[in-house]
């Protein structure tokens, strides 16, 4: 089921992330029938609710607009960003992007005439691959720890799910405002079938933000630096499988990697514990 489960402030930085500083984040109402809406969601973040000339004095603002959550900075460059499922380069990929041809698809093991397996998604991110992995077939349990991008992400599904083609994405889509590694230490049940690990990196000048909505979302979140000590804690459960995806060229989080699927930008790194 889609929805939003618990409580948010659940973003834990690793002190190895210094040169991180949290952004000063509010949220603005475009929809005037939208105020209850948006008091709700910024008691539940914690968050101030501004209007637009307001939000000048703030880093970040998560913005709605009547039809859709989006994250943007205060000049509108670059954004906004929203989960984004059904049009635009997503919903090009779902229909004609190759199906179960596509790297992150042969990444989780999906092969023809094989059951679609249960993936755990550690890093749930804007939600792309889980979104593509789920109209695949795969059972999809997303994990995302910070509660902005979870709420996008939950808007996004919700966004998408209304569209009769894919309402089949409450069935197959398990999403948690969870910190991963606490997740990870409780007995899972069912265990499932692959764990998929895509992190946020530090960036390395222009070339590590390739797209825009990157920035946004590493100045909202700043960096993975858990990330190798969550992958760590993966490989020592009864999984068959975790995938981890990295830029091309990055080291691997761990060693061991027991194979790799390379794509033209980026990596997925195989273990088989």
């Amino acid at each position: 089921m889609v929805g939003f489960t618990g409580a948010p402030a659940l973003t834990q930085k690793s002190p190895a992330q210094s040169t991180w500083k949290a952004p000063r984040l509010a949220l603005v109402n475009l929809d005037p029938k939208g105020q209850v809406l948006v008091e709700q969601k910024a008691l539940e973040l914690q968050l101030p609710v501004v209007s637009n000339q307001e939000g000048q004095d703030f880093d970040l603002l998560l913005v709605w607009t009547g039809e859709r959550w989006q994250l943007q900075s205060r000049s509108g460059s670059p954004g906004p960003v929203s989960a984004e499922y059904v049009q635009g380069p997503q919903g090009y990929r779902r229909r004609a992007g190759g199906g179960r041809g596509q790297a992150v698809a042969r990444a989780v093991g999906l092969k023809p005439g094989r059951p679609s397996p249960a993936v755990l998604d550690l890093t749930g991110g804007l939600g792309r691959d889980a979104f593509l992995l789920a109209s695949l077939g795969c059972r999809m349990t997303v994990l995302e720890r910070d509660p902005v991008v979870h709420l996008l992400l939950q808007d996004g599904f919700r966004r998408a799910s209304e569209q009769p083609e894919l309402d089949w994405i409450p069935e197959r889509v398990d999403l948690h405002l969870a910190e991963a590694k606490a997740w990870l230490a409780e007995a899972l049940s069912p265990v499932p079938d692959v764990v998929y690990l895509d992190p946020m990196h530090p960036p390395r000048g222009k070339s590590a933000l390739v797209k825009k909505e990157m920035q946004l979302l590493q100045r909202l979140v700043g960096s993975d630096a858990d990330s190798a000590e969550l992958l760590q804690r993966a490989l020592r459960l009864p999984i068959p499988r975790v995938v981890v995806k990295l830029p091309l060229r990055a080291t691997p989080l761990a060693q061991g990697v027991d194979t790799e699927l390379r794509g033209k930008t980026t990596r997925f790194d195989l273990y088989f514990p």
